[in-house]
């Protein structure tokens, strides 16, 4: 347990990460950064797994400041916070995701699941599941979701699988948005106009499932459905596609293709047609 960064704190360093459980840890008075707390570092998360830590502020899982941390193989669970960032929380960074699973998190003040501020990032093949406070919070910040999976994320007020304000962009390719409570997509009223990029995604409620507060552009393209995406298991964490699924083959044409040789998938997980 420390102030800040109860199992691993790193500062003006940049630690490669890798092979490693951290759990069971704190950031007490007040601190943030159960798991992880870094200040401008960059370091490299690789095959990590940070679950059941816990922080007083910001942050249960991982909170980073002004850092270029870079996520591969990462699991994010049953972390939480007393204010805002169950999972992971960053600000003024430039995050990259890859294969990261970010799941049954808790803020008990908001977003649960992954909080960005002043921040540009990508998150590619990640699923953001059953987090409690909300999925994802973008404010002032530009996002980008590659074959994301957004499912069962529940927030008290607004936003439980996105949520964004402060003139914040985000676009979205090959993403699935399903059985998040009470909106999909939520858009404050506060701070500058923000804008989305939707192409390609099984959205729940299609277009009219964002709630816009006249304060988004949204640029719905082609490609997008409105269909039950049939997980296989999802009662049980299993979100991976039914031989049935609409979502097979549905994603974006000029995507790279899925492993099996086969158009891409939407969601982060593909169905293997071999």
């Amino acid at each position: 347990t420390a102030g800040d960064g109860g199992g691993i704190y790193c500062s003006y360093s940049n630690p490669t990460l890798k092979n490693l459980t951290i759990t069971g840890n704190s950031a007490s008075f007040y601190g943030r950064g159960g798991g992880i707390y870094c200040v401008e570092s960059s370091p490299n998360l690789v095959n990590v797994t940070v679950m059941d830590n816990s922080a007083e502020n910001d942050g249960g899982g991982i909170f980073c400041y002004w850092s270029n941390l870079t996520l591969e193989n990462v699991i994010i669970s049953g972390n939480s916070a007393i204010e805002s960032g169950g999972g992971i929380e960053f600000r003024d960074s430039s995050p990259t995701f890859t294969n990261v699973t970010i799941n049954n998190n808790l803020a008990e003040w908001s977003i649960g699941g992954v909080r960005c501020i002043r921040s540009s990032t990508s998150l590619t093949n990640v699923s953001i599941t059953d987090n409690i406070g909300g999925g994802i919070g973008i404010d002032s910040s530009n996002v980008s979701l590659v074959n994301v999976t957004i499912i069962g994320n529940s927030a008290s007020n607004y936003g439980g699988g996105i949520s964004a304000k402060y003139s914040s962009s985000m676009s979205l390719v090959n993403c699935i948005l399903w059985n998040d409570s009470p909106q999909e997509v939520y858009f404050s009223g506060d701070g500058g106009p923000n804008s989305i990029v939707i192409a390609y995604s099984d959205i729940q409620g299609g277009e009219e499932a964002i709630v816009n507060n006249d304060n988004v552009t949204v640029y719905w393209e082609e490609g997008n459905i409105d269909a039950d995406p049939l997980f296989v298991d999802p009662d049980n964490g299993d979100f991976t596609l039914q031989p049935s699924s609409p979502c097979i083959d549905a994603g974006d044409p000029s995507s790279p293709l899925d492993p099996d040789g086969t158009i891409a998938d939407m969601g982060a997980y593909y169905y293997d047609q071999i």
